[in-house]
């Protein structure tokens, strides 16, 4: 079977009790794991503690189901602190990313969400032609109100934070200007054709993947968020455990 998409994972620092949440979640990539890759991108810095071994070995279980997978070492750690400074950092490493990854989707899951059983399936099965990415729902760790937004104008880009909260309470697929990229399955020439940045239109608080989301849409390609296929997202190991 054909590689339909590369599964894309930062791990962060600080944060080792993500390492059980992530094999659980590809527990769940069921009977798509064979057309699947992963890429694991190390994140910590090199004077983190916590993790058993190192990353690689830790996860060695989960990744034995797929055909191939990658553990790229990022050297620079990801800043604590401002969402700004978070922001810069992650869109340095998603212009790396995209440069290594030669399937037709790329599937970015972030290491604290839990997805459903089959997800992947789920998720590429909302693919039309004319569909740039589309994602599962999921919530604010933080606030718990939906990450997936309409927007009043694209250009400039002025995201409606307040769609948020009826975008959540559907319960299929809606179209959409933007969303998180916890678990987003994104066209990957989109992602080459695009240069992350820090910079977002004035009045917008969007950060790196406004870089993307912007000129996906104005391209005509159609942004999903499919709002039944709900993850989990937790803040802390209280949380999820």
């Amino acid at each position: 079977m054909n590689r339909l998409a590369t599964i894309v994972t930062p791990f962060g620092p600080d944060r080792p009790w993500c390492l059980p949440l992530w094999r659980g979640a590809m527990d769940r990539v069921g009977a798509a794991a064979s057309s699947c890759e992963v890429l694991v991108v190390d994140n910590r810095g090199v004077d983190e503690t916590g993790f058993a071994g190192t990353l690689e070995s830790a996860l060695r279980p989960a990744l034995r189901v797929f055909p191939a997978s990658t553990v790229l070492r990022w050297p620079h750690r990801c800043p604590d602190g401002s969402s700004k400074t978070i922001s810069a950092h992650m869109a340095a490493l998603w212009n790396r990313l995209s440069r290594m990854i030669d399937t037709e989707w790329t599937l970015s899951l972030e290491m604290d969400v839990l997805p459903p059983d089959n997800f992947v399936a789920a998720l590429l099965a909302r693919a039309a032609s004319d569909v740039g990415a589309v994602g599962a729902m999921v919530h604010s760790r933080h606030h718990g109100r939906p990450m997936a937004y309409r927007c009043k104008s694209l250009d400039p880009y002025r995201v409606d934070y307040r769609s948020g909260r009826m975008i959540g309470a559907l319960s299929g697929p809606v179209d959409v200007d933007c969303l998180t990229f916890s678990c987003t399955l994104i066209r990957t020439e989109w992602l080459r054709r695009v240069l992350f940045g820090n910079q977002v239109d004035a009045g917008s608080r969007h950060a790196y993947e406004y870089h993307l989301w912007k000129p996906m849409r104005l391209a005509g390609q159609r942004i999903v968020c499919d709002s039944g296929l709900v993850c989990r997202h937790y803040a802390d190991e209280g949380a999820w455990r």
